[in-house]
């Protein structure tokens, strides 16, 4: 029996498969390495389907305007690609606010015209006038943010060093320092927030704990992210 890796065949899913090594009589001529660029979009179907599955239920919306798409389109780049709690994939919508986590860092971003159809709803998809919601209740977070015992500074004043690790994305990460304080944060999660957050960004860390998570305030919103404990 030879061993194929079907997720990485571009011929996956065509009438090609059916002639497919399953037996040592059948050629390997039809069996091919997917390129990257074929792997991210079968990867991209992949979560497409996961986050269908999600939605519990699709609702009228009809009041939502471009200005809400816009922001929860920021939001969603901070949501959970796959969760077991499907709340995490999806916006939570406060009352003036919208929520996102991926449980390594939350987002809370400044919204005043909530459309009152989705206030207290988890948002995994809009679509049109519709939105697709997942029923599972979002978790407190309001909590998180109540920190004692930090120091404010801009951004600017923040060492913040180029990016140390293996190749993986998720994998890297960036020192940041300031005074004594030391941490390490994940570059992907430090993209992130200056995609997401704007204006003079403001970091709040602990005085003397490089383990306790770390707050980025801009103009539009906050951004809570766990640092990474290198050892």
């Amino acid at each position: 029996m030879i061993e194929l890796n079907c997720d990485v065949c571009r011929n996956r899913n065509t009438y090609k498969c059916d002639a497919c090594i399953h037996n040592e009589d059948v050629l390997l001529e039809d069996h091919f390495e997917a390129c990257p660029e074929t792997l991210a979009k079968l990867e991209q179907e992949r979560i497409e389907q996961v986050q269908k599955a999600a939605i519990k239920e699709w609702i009228a919306v009809p009041t939502l305007s471009d200005a809400f798409r816009s922001i929860f389109a920021t939001a969603k780049k901070c949501t959970a690609k796959e969760h077991f709690k499907t709340c995490f994939m999806g916006v939570f919508v406060a009352d003036g606010e919208l929520v996102a986590s991926d449980t390594h860092e939350i987002l809370v971003m400044l919204f005043a015209d909530i459309p009152s159809e989705l206030r207290n709803r988890v948002v995994i998809k809009l679509e049109g006038d519709k939105a697709g919601i997942t029923t599972e209740k979002y978790p407190e977070y309001e909590h998180l943010f109540n920190l004692s015992g930090y120091v404010s500074v801009p951004i600017h004043q923040v060492e913040i060093r180029p990016p140390l690790g293996t190749d993986f994305p998720y994998r890297r990460w960036q020192v940041l320092s300031h005074g004594s304080f030391t941490a390490h944060v994940s570059k992907h999660y430090l993209d992130l927030m200056k995609d997401v957050l704007t204006g003079n960004v403001i970091v709040s860390h602990s005085i003397d704990d490089e383990s306790l998570p770390i707050l980025f305030t801009g103009e539009n919103g906050r951004m809570l992210v766990m640092p990474l404990i290198i050892e």
